[in-house]
């Protein structure tokens, strides 16, 4: 009679130890971040052709992506994340993950940036030894 007084005690204590665990494991669950895996294409504004290997950090993570060579990228976020995207040629652009974004698609877009330059002046030196010399020769402004 004692065994099985003892028997049913600890099936009992080991019953409301898994369901213990059972429900602080769901409450933990419940309480983490809905992460989802985004996945899209960068194209550029005006010709609305994809742009390839667009870097993308995310700044709420601290992770870094980048887009394939035909501008299609797979990331990991959550919403409220904010997504810099940076590629050569192109202005920097912030983009954050609404809570209204249906699907997991996203087509994010890059304004071209038009670099200028002054004029460049092409001559020619009558030798190596006259360009070595004259390179010599040159002073440096200085800094202001």
């Amino acid at each position: 009679m004692y065994k099985n007084t003892l028997m049913d005690i600890t099936k009992r204590l080991l019953l409301a130890i898994c369901i213990y665990i059972d429900y602080s494991t769901c409450l933990a669950q419940s309480q983490l971040p809905e992460n989802f895996l985004y996945q899209g294409v960068v194209t550029d504004d005006s010709t609305k052709n994809t742009i390839p290997f667009v870097n993308i950090f995310n700044e709420s993570k601290r992770q870094g992506y980048s887009s394939d060579e035909n501008g299609k990228f797979v990331i990991e976020a959550e919403i409220g994340d904010t997504l810099i995207l940076s590629a050569i040629g192109y202005f920097s652009e912030v983009f954050f993950i609404p809570d209204t974004l249906s699907g997991n698609n996203i087509t994010l877009k890059l304004e071209p940036r038009i670099y200028e330059i002054g004029e460049v002046y092409i001559k020619t030196m009558p030798s190596y030894q006259k360009l070595k010399q004259d390179f010599l020769k040159y002073k440096m402004p200085a800094a202001p």
